[in-house]
């Protein structure tokens, strides 16, 4: 195949002839847009074809089905601001594809619970349960602690706990207090903006 000849075919019947001078003018245009021949001294340059056919793969987090490819890591910080996705900073960047490519559909449950219990599951692989309690039931014997989670007058409004779970049974201080400051970021994000909270983290419960 001639140089050219790939944009020879696309002219009118007229000019789709052995025309070396016109496929000498075209052979720029044919290694910009699609891939250079071997001999060439632009062959080292991507085709514009190759690099449109590339784009789907640039918003599939996860891989698309046909094809291995998926968004590279420097594109997904740009992604999830895409998707208003504020708190991706605080994500650790394997889990955050898990939230690029789970978020959307779940923006039609915002400000609910299902809403943030879905949303922490997605973002944190070291969290186990989450559970979200809006009516705190006053003073429960035996396990409430006066000043802290007890309640002797009516209920506060517009307040929630969240309950997390975690999956190791030790976490060391300073990972711990990491992830509180992350679990906050994602929970100030997703809750309703008039809403107040309190946040419990322990580890999980071995079953015997």
């Amino acid at each position: 195949m001639n140089t050219g000849s790939r944009l020879l075919d696309h002219l009118p019947a007229i000019y789709r002839r052995d025309d070396a001078q016109l496929a000498a003018l075209l052979a720029p245009f044919e290694a910009l847009l699609f891939d250079g021949t071997e001999d060439a001294p632009h062959a080292r340059l991507p085709g514009i074809a190759r690099e449109c056919a590339a784009a789907p793969a640039l918003f599939a987090p996860l891989g698309c089905e046909e094809d291995t490819s998926r968004t590279p890591d420097r594109f997904l910080p740009w992604l999830a601001a895409r998707l208003s996705f504020v708190p991706h900073g605080v994500v650790d960047r394997d889990r955050l594809r898990h939230v690029v490519a789970g978020i959307v559909p779940l923006y039609a449950r915002r400000g609910t619970r299902e809403y943030l219990v879905t949303l922490l599951a997605l973002c944190f692989e070291e969290v186990s349960t989450v559970d979200v309690v809006e009516h705190d039931d006053g003073l429960r014997v035996g396990r409430s602690r006066l000043g802290h989670d007890s309640l002797l007058a009516q209920e506060r409004p517009f307040w929630f706990r969240v309950e997390v779970g975690l999956r190791s049974e030790a976490t060391p201080a300073a990972v711990a207090a990491r992830l509180e400051r992350r679990l906050r970021a994602v929970i100030d994000f997703a809750k309703p903006a008039h809403t107040a909270y309190e946040l419990s983290i322990s580890p999980c419960k071995r079953s015997n």
